[in-house]
């Protein structure tokens, strides 16, 4: 069996005679889709931050010392037994006078619920809970943004068989552009994201998408696309260069029912970020920043059927510990971020 520009072919008589791929080729593809052999990685794990670890002198030497009663929640008072500094239960969610299971729900409502900033309000104001949607907005931003900082820096462990595909959105004044993603099949974690301007402009988008992907998970052995020429010269240009003796193959999207090639996993994805954007982004809104935010949370928060209940994380060899996974990531990535440089 050989494969030659993209091109398979087999030395069996099914393929001789009636031209057209055998069961030797589709299993040789659908292998491509396995992980390589050899013994899998160690997960990467996010556990939860001890809560009585002093932040003044790292000493997990402390007590329960009384709550502060504030006006929606209690916190919890510790005192430290070794440099006897007293210090509350509250990392990252310092300053706020949401309760930090009140914030964490409001960014569940937002990227899983589909819901406004305003309707989140509403939704809060039914369980006596009185914020401004200028709050809510500020949450969903803030620590949407220090999430998708501290977890980019996590390696993921991806399979070698890739998809891509292109969303168009409508930009400011009308103007037509495009939302890039690039997902592994068999975890169905986003590898790389990019936006760029309308489809006609060329191939800046796929450019921009493929060099992420490249820098952050390497090259795939199979990449399956439809068949826009951008990414087939793209792929020739990023992915078939300085790929230490890797190579890649480039297959266009053929039948839905052809498992081997089709694309389905990406119309998926597709059409749940269409319904992401109808109920929580306005026209002009979509910025790169809120297609970042949406990724972070698809990949490592948001369950999936066709993972048995898993998040594409949890596939991908990083499994976040914790009974609320949103407070472990945003407590682990305020103590990352406080770190001296070098430390």
């Amino acid at each position: 069996m050989t494969c030659a520009d993209g091109r398979w072919a087999c030395h069996c008589l099914g393929f001789k005679f009636r031209g057209t791929e055998c069961k030797h080729i589709r299993m040789v593809r659908g292998g491509l889709d396995s992980d390589p052999a050899g013994e899998p990685a160690e997960p990467v794990l996010v556990q939860p931050v001890d809560a009585g670890t002093c932040p003044h002198c790292s000493s997990t030497n402390s007590l329960k010392n009384g709550l502060r009663h504030n006006k929606n929640h209690d916190i919890q008072r510790y005192r430290c037994l070794d440099c006897g500094r007293r210090f509350s239960d509250n990392l990252g969610f310092e300053g706020q006078r949401a309760s930090r299971e009140t914030v964490t729900e409001a960014i569940n409502l937002h990227f899983d619920g589909g819901m406004s900033s305003r309707g989140i309000q509403r939704h809060l104001k039914r369980h006596k809970l009185n914020f401004s949607h200028v709050a809510i907005c500020k949450w969903i931003s803030g620590y949407s943004d220090l999430e998708t900082a501290y977890l980019e820096s996590i390696p993921a462990q991806v399979g070698e068989r890739w998809h891509a595909d292109e969303v168009h959105v409508n930009g400011k004044n009308g103007e037509g552009e495009e939302v890039l993603f690039m997902m592994s099949g068999k975890e169905r974690f986003i590898v790389a994201h990019a936006k760029a301007p309308k489809y006609k402009e060329g191939k800046e988008g796929p450019l921009r998408l493929f060099k992420a992907a490249k820098k952050r998970c390497g090259v795939p052995l199979l990449l399956v696309t439809d068949k826009r020429p951008d990414f087939a010269k793209t792929h020739r240009e990023v992915f078939t260069k300085n790929t230490e003796g890797k190579v890649s193959k480039h297959l266009y999207e053929t039948h839905a029912k052809k498992q081997h090639c089709n694309n389905n996993v990406m119309e998926r994805l597709n059409g749940t970020f269409r319904d992401h954007l109808k109920s929580t982004c306005r026209i002009g809104k979509v910025t790169s920043e809120a297609v970042g935010r949406y990724v972070n949370y698809y990949n490592f928060f948001r369950s999936h059927m066709g993972l048995d209940g898993d998040t594409p994380a949890d596939r991908a060899g990083i499994v976040i510990e914790g009974d609320n996974k949103l407070v472990t990531v945003i407590q682990n990535a305020t103590r990352k971020a406080r770190e001296p440089p070098g430390a």
